[in-house]
């Protein structure tokens, strides 16, 4: 099980504050808004450290590791787009690539996060009290500034949480669950010496076989998977090509227009370093420009041209 040490979390706290730009372009992209941060005072303690987080409603960015939990708690009036607690497909992709994001931005390498979440929750405060900070656990506040400079909202960077809450929390489902569970014993208990001596009276059916599990991945390639997982690479997009002669590239001037023999609502090619990779289609996202997948491993394919003797 790993610790996290006062020297990782220094390093984390570094992370943050030297990449703190590309922490903003992330949360500016994926929340579609535009966002100033700048690193604040830091907070130790459990206590001090919960006083602190307001009640509000918001989001949890949550990396869980083995045996800790990270949170960066959000709150709605950060201002969080409306469509946060039903977002559609693409905006559900934007949520939970803040802590994709995050984590490469802050996290050293040597730690690999067994889970990457963004939930919703209507208390910030209850959900980190749930969460557990341990006794030694530190805060880094976030000043977050809309446009015109004007602060909007502090964002609270906490580690680590003993308890990291990885499922979205539904409101009285515990209570629903309770009374359902009560409602049906009663039923149950009036037609249990039924259901047994019909039960006692068929032939039993065969047990299905348990599926296999998968074998566990060896620890030492497991390590030397986890040193590449943060190497950067390439990744192109490449909507359409053509050959073109000299002459004609000559008479390319402002206003020109090229034209392409793929049809406009083709699958756009993802390469990875020069390497076809998948193809998806075009999507905007925020006021940026996004691809959604929708083919992986995805081949080129040439027709074979007929010789004719």
């Amino acid at each position: 099980m790993a610790e996290l040490t006062d020297e990782l979390i220094d390093q984390i706290f570094e992370g943050c504050r030297s990449n703190i730009g590309d922490l903003t372009q992330s949360l500016g992209t994926n929340l579609s808004g535009e966002f100033q941060l700048e690193p604040g005072e830091e907070t130790k303690g459990s206590e001090a450290i919960v006083a602190k987080v307001s009640e509000k409603p918001g989001i949890v960015v949550t990396l869980k590791y083995d045996g800790f939990g990270i949170l960066c708690l959000i709150p709605e009036d950060l201002p969080i787009p409306d469509w946060y607690k039903s977002p559609n497909d693409s905006q559900a992709a934007q949520l939970q690539t803040l802590p994709m994001e995050w984590s490469v931005g802050m996290v050293p390498m040597e730690l690999e996060a067994v889970e990457e979440k963004t939930i919703t929750c209507e208390n910030l405060r209850a959900h980190l009290e749930a969460s557990q900070p341990t006794e030694t656990a530190r805060m880094l506040e976030l000043s977050a500034t809309v446009a015109g400079g004007k602060t909007s909202a502090t964002i609270h960077l906490v580690m680590p949480v003993a308890n990291p809450i990885m499922e979205q929390a539904t409101d009285d489902s515990a209570g629903a669950d309770a009374a359902s569970a009560t409602d049906s014993a009663a039923s149950d208990s009036e037609t249990g010496d039924a259901e047994s001596s019909a039960a006692a009276s068929k032939p039993a059916s065969p047990a299905a076989a348990p599926e296999p599990e998968p074998a566990p991945l060896d620890p030492a390639l497991a390590k030397r998977v986890a040193r590449i997982n943060k190497v950067p690479v390439n990744v192109i997009v490449r909507i359409a090509e053509r050959k073109l002669e000299l002459e004609q590239l000559r008479r390319i001037a402002p206003g020109a227009l090229l034209m392409f023999d793929k049809p406009y609502d083709s699958p756009l090619d993802v390469y990875v370093d020069n390497r076809l990779y998948c193809r998806g289609e075009a999507v905007k996202i925020g006021e940026t420009f996004g691809i959604k997948i929708s083919e992986c491993n995805a081949q080129i394919i040439r027709e074979k041209k007929v010789h004719q003797v």
